[in-house]
């Protein structure tokens, strides 16, 4: 802000608004608090209370000293009064009467000179213009009532006590006039009236009509009787301009009430002040006496209220706004210096952070590009529209046919080799797992045959999943292993099963035979007969084995393929149990089967072997004679078969191992028999099903072991199973 602001701030204060301007503080402040540096309360502005304009504290203020004059009032005159005349000297009377009313047109004069110098014309000051105008006039009637009071100096022509009592109610009526008009005068109006020079010249028009008035209609003992005292005249008067000022003091705090502008409140003060003055002039009987010097004394600090109010506080608040300013400017200045300080302090932070960040992220980048240039795999990311967006040297090398097609969709890539199921039909490119990532599948472990430029048939296996952003899809990412190794060690081990299924059941079958034909041959021979039992108890466990290996190596290859169906295990299993004569003993098994038991989803012939496997294990591992029971169970989504023996039960260090391949559990009264594949081989079957198998045997009670099987409808509390 320019040191020499002052004047032209002071033109565009005058009854302005104060608040119009904007402290730099209302930026600072928000943004240091934001960044959590304490912001210390500003400092009050000496101007604000002054201010011509506003409410709030500075209303409150003004209001609380027109009430404490008002309460005060009665004392001075009560005071006057009191006093004896004799002690009111004339001479001297009539000097300070002279003083008081030069203070007048003193103050006066300098508020319409302040207003003509400082006001501007545009709408902001009309409220300013109209009393700083008026009191052009009031300035003239205080001073020709100094020239009309005999001594006060009384020199104008027709001086006399009666005049300057005329011109003294004149000016009090002026001002009091004046005062109530402001009322209704607005703060801010373009009317060609409210300009200064035709204010300025109505009042003084106004000033001269009163003087001719005056002139023709004040003679001697008009106001006040030779002897002294009070007419009706001038007793109606005070009336008059007493009301005057209290209806203009109570409008003016209605004004207030309504617009929280502080100016009425001053101008209510000055207008209560020249009421009270009133009072005291017209209860004087000479009005050179105590109560009239009270009344002097009462208009000179209206007069000096009102001067107060529009332009003292209005030519000085630029300089204490300027002060002001300069001081939260300093304090704002404190304030940048923390915030950049802050500032500096958090950007070398975040740079820091930045720089650990991208460190970070170039090492994972170089970590991923390592992991991906040495994955065994082949590695491919493609694009939204199927382009290659980045291989590995695997990837480039499997698809070494279509190296000159990089630049082409991936689909072209694949088209060139051909895939083909694992029985050898085509594969579609739309079931190509690549493609099906783009469409948001996720797919693992696809194997297919393709062909390789220069290579024979190359079986691979594809997993591939979509790249999101958000909601969106924005890529997919494939990972394709060369497994033709392992399917060709699966082909050979499926040579193997079907040689061992093959080319050993065939002998052993024919040994099988010519046992039992011998044990029937040799009957009545003991010796014989125990030869023979022993070739056939023999080449069924053999058989039993052969079977289990195979079955396992099935199983655990994948290519078990089961034939469910709806299951009635009420009706199922108790057949089961009677057709087992001679591998168990169907009367020592008992089931345990509720009547609503629902209808399992399985596969007969292989719930048929877990259930034998089951048995089996729990009459090996039981005391002879001792019973085996056969629970089921409903649960929400499946059904729970549970087989229960009474033997010594499972050691706990052996529990966690019982269906694990070739674990083989102590048996009673007999060596174990067979590979250890029984319990292995049904877990396979459980959980080919979809189901779980467990074993307990709390000490001394047996041993349990439970497998389910899903539900055929699930059941209907909990609605279709998932």
């Amino acid at each position: 802000m320019p040191v020499n602001a002052g004047p032209s701030t002071a033109r565009s204060r005058i009854c302005g608004d104060p608040d119009r301007a904007t402290p730099l503080s209302g930026v600072i402040e928000p943004f240091a608090q934001g960044r959590g540096i304490a912001v210390p309360d500003r400092e009050a502005n000496p101007a604000d209370e002054g201010a011509p304009s506003g409410g709030g504290a500075a209303g409150r203020l003004h209001l609380s000293h027109g009430l404490a004059a008002g309460a005060f009032a009665a004392l001075p005159i009560v005071l006057a009064a009191l006093l004896p005349e004799r002690l009111a000297s004339r001479p001297a009377m009539v000097a300070l009467h002279g003083l008081l009313v030069l203070f007048v047109v003193v103050v006066a004069g300098s508020t319409f000179a302040v207003q003509w110098y400082a006001a501007q014309e545009g709408p902001e000051e009309a409220r300013g213009r109209f009393v700083g105008a008026a009191f052009l006039g009031l300035a003239v009637l205080e001073g020709y009532h100094l020239l009309a009071v005999p001594g006060m100096p009384g020199v104008a022509a027709d001086a006399s006590w009666d005049h300057g009592a005329a011109w003294w109610h004149g000016a009090r009526g002026w001002m009091g006039v004046t005062l109530l008009a402001a009322a209704f005068v607005p703060r801010r109006s373009s009317h060609p009236l409210l300009r200064r020079g035709p204010m300025a010249a109505i009042s003084l028009l106004a000033a001269a009509i009163l003087f001719a008035v005056e002139s023709a209609a004040v003679g001697p003992g008009t106001l006040i009787p030779a002897g002294g005292g009070i007419t009706w005249l001038r007793a109606g008067s005070e009336v008059v301009l007493a009301l005057v000022c209290l209806a203009g003091l109570i409008l003016h705090l209605l004004r207030h009430r309504a617009t929280g502008e502080a100016m009425h409140l001053r101008l209510a003060e000055a207008l209560g002040l020249s009421a009270i003055g009133q009072v005291a002039y017209g209860l004087s009987r000479t009005g050179i006496d105590f109560l009239g010097a009270a009344a002097h004394v009462y208009s000179a600090v209206a007069g000096w209220v009102v001067f107060d109010t529009f332009f003292v506080a209005a030519v000085l608040d630029p300089y204490r706004r300027l002060d002001g300013t300069t001081r939260e400017l300093a304090a704002s200045n404190r304030y940048l210096e923390q915030l950049r300080g802050r500032i500096e302090g958090e950007l070398a932070e975040t740079i820091g952070r930045l720089a650990e960040s991208t460190e970070r992220e170039t090492k994972a980048r170089a970590e991923l590009e390592a992991a991906i240039a040495a994955a065994p795999e082949a590695i491919l990311v493609i694009s939204p529209d199927g382009r290659v967006v980045r291989q590995n040297a695997m990837a480039e090398r499997l698809f070494a046919e279509a190296s000159d097609l990089r630049d082409d969709s991936v689909m072209s890539r694949w088209r060139l080799l051909k895939p083909r199921t694992t029985d050898g039909r085509p594969i579609a490119l739309e079931d190509v797992p690549l493609e099906r990532a783009l469409r948001g599948e996720t797919v693992r472990g696809f194997v297919m045959a393709i062909r390789p430029r220069g290579r024979l048939g190359t079986w691979v296996s594809v997993s591939a999943a979509p790249i999101r952003a958000g909601n969106a899809i924005v890529g997919a990412v494939a990972a394709v292993a060369d497994v033709s190794a392992l399917q060709e060690l699966q082909g050979r081990l499926e040579d193997l099963l079907r040689a061992v299924s093959h080319d050993l059941r065939n002998p052993l079958q024919i040994i099988l035979l010519q046992g039992e034909r011998l044990l029937r041959l040799s009957e009545g021979d003991e010796g014989p007969r125990r030869a023979a039992s022993a070739v056939v108890a023999a080449s069924r466990r053999m058989g039993g084995m052969i079977r289990d290996l195979v079955d396992a190596a099935r199983m655990e290859s994948g290519r078990l393929k089961l034939s469910c169906r709806s299951l009635d295990l009420r009706a199922w299993l108790p057949e089961l149990v009677a057709m087992s004569a001679g591998v168990v003993d169907p009367a020592r098994v008992r089931l345990s089967l509720p009547g609503d038991l629902p209808l399992a989803w399985a596969d007969p012939e292989r719930l048929d072997r877990v259930v034998l496997n089951l048995l089996t294990n729990a009459f090996a591992h039981s005391p002879a004679g001792a019973e085996v029971e056969i629970r089921a169970a409903a649960g929400e989504e499946e059904l729970r078969i549970s087989v229960h023996d009474r033997g010594g039960g499972i050691p706990a260090v052996d529990l966690p191992h019982v269906f694990e391949r070739f674990y083989r559990g102590p048996a009673v009264g007999t060596a174990a028999e067979g590979l250890g594949l029984g319990l292995f081989i049904s877990r396979l079957l459980v959980e080919a099903h979809g189901g779980r198998i467990a074993a307990e045997s709390p000490p001394g009670q047996g041993a349990t072991l439970t497998f389910t099987v899903p539900l055929a409808v699930p059941m209907p509390a909990r609605g279709p199973r998932a």
